[in-house]
C-alpha cells in the first residue's frame, strides 16, 4: 500500500491535467476558456478523492487490488455467566461433578456453579450447563459486561464479536451468517471457513434473491464442509455472507476484502498497482465537475490501468 498525502494527490492531478494540455498557464487551469486557480481546483479535487478510490476498488481487476485478511471465530454454542470472582480456584478441565461445581456464595447471596474459571447463576443456568467443562469450541458471554471469552490453555481469553452457528436454517447442518457494513468491507474477493479445503470466490457466491438459493435450504443439496457453498445478500447497511456449512466443533470465518477507503492523518492508502488508475480517474472526475469533455480520455486511461479496458469496449 502507498500512503498518499492530500498535497501529493493534488499535485499529481495538476500534473495529469498539464500533460493533457489543460494547464495553459503557470498558476491557473484553463477549461473551456474559464480559469480556475489552485485553491478552486484543490477544493474540487479534495471533494472527489474518496469517490474516485471507491470506484477504482470496486471495479479493478482482482489481481490488482491489495486484499486484506479478516478472521472471525465461530462457535457452536454460547454459554452465559454473570461475572468473574477473581479469587475463584481454577478447576481442572474435566467434567465437573455437581457437588464440586455448585455452592452458595455468601457475598453474592446466591447459589453459583463453578465451571473452570467461570461462575454461572444456577437459577438461570439449569440443566446441562452445570456439567459443562470449558473447551476451545465453546464461547462464554459475561452478561455483566457483554464481553465474550473462549477457554484456551487453562485460561479465558477475550474474543471480539464472535459468530455462532445456526442449525435451524438447514436441519442437521451448521450455517454461519456474517454481516459486514460498507464502512468495514467495501468489496470482498473470497471467503470461507477454516474447516474448508478451499475458499469461495465472490463471483461464485449464490445471491439470496436467486432461484438457486432454495437449493441451499435443502439438506440434500446444501453446502457441506466437503462441498462448501457461500450465499450473499445486500442491504443498505452492507453485505451478509452465509456459509454452508461449518464444522460442529467450532470454526473460523476467513475473508479477503478491501475496507472502505478513508483518510488517516490526511493520507489515503492506495494499492501500489492502482495509484496511476486512481489519479487518472480522479482527474476525470475533476474534468467532469468542470464540464470538460476530455474527462473521457482520463476515464479510458484509468480503465486500462484497472484491467477493464477490454471489458468496457465490448
Amino acid at each position: 500500500m502507498e500512503q498518499l498525502a492530500k498535497d501529493s494527490i493534488r499535485a499529481r492531478v495538476r500534473l495529469a491535467l498539464d500533460e493533457t494540455g489543460l494547464n495553459e498557464s503557470e498558476s491557473d487551469i484553463v477549461l473551456d476558456g474559464e480559469e480556475y486557480d489552485d485553491a478552486e481546483l484543490d477544493a474540487i479535487t479534495d471533494g472527489k478523492m474518496l469517490e474516485a478510490l471507491r470506484y477504482v476498488y470496486s471495479v479493478a481487476d482482482a489481481s490488482l487490488v491489495p486484499w486484506s485478511e479478516k478472521r472471525v471465530l465461530v462457535f457452536s454454542q454460547v454459554h452465559t455467566f454473570d461475572g468473574f470472582i477473581e479469587d475463584a480456584p481454577v478447576q481442572s478441565v474435566g467434567v465437573l461433578q455437581v457437588p464440586e461445581a455448585i455452592f452458595f456464595d455468601a457475598e453474592r447471596g446466591e447459589f453459583v456453579a463453578r465451571i473452570g474459571m467461570l461462575y454461572y447463576n444456577v437459577w438461570t443456568s439449569l440443566g446441562s450447563e452445570r456439567y459443562i467443562s470449558p473447551s476451545s469450541k465453546d464461547c462464554f458471554l459475561d452478561t455483566t459486561t457483554g464481553n465474550y471469552y473462549v477457554y484456551s490453555e487453562g485460561k479465558l481469553e477475550e474474543v471480539t464479536a464472535p459468530l455462532f452457528m445456526d442449525s435451524t436454517f438447514v436441519p442437521g447442518y451448521q450455517v454461519v451468517t456474517a454481516s459486514f457494513s460498507d464502512s468495514e468491507v467495501w468489496r470482498w474477493h473470497a471467503a470461507g471457513l477454516r474447516s474448508w479445503k478451499f475458499l469461495i470466490a465472490c463471483e461464485s457466491a449464490v445471491e439470496v434473491s436467486s432461484p438457486d438459493f432454495s437449493m441451499l435450504s435443502n439438506p440434500y443439496t446444501t453446502g457441506t464442509v466437503e462441498r462448501p457453498k457461500v450465499a450473499t445478500s445486500h442491504t443498505a447497511a452492507g453485505v451478509n455472507i452465509l456459509f454452508f456449512s461449518a464444522s460442529p466443533d467450532g470454526d473460523e470465518v476467513i475473508l479477503y476484502y478491501i475496507p472502505s477507503p478513508s483518510f488517516s492523518d490526511d493520507k489515503l492508502s492506495v494499492g501500489e498497482k492502482l495509484v496511476d488508475a486512481f489519479i487518472y480517474y480522479l482527474s476525470g472526475l475533476v474534468c467532469q465537475v468542470l464540464g470538460d469533455e476530455r474527462q473521457q480520455g482520463f476515464f479510458q486511461q484509468a480503465a486500462e490501468l484497472m484491467g477493464r479496458a477490454t471489458e468496457k469496449q465490448q
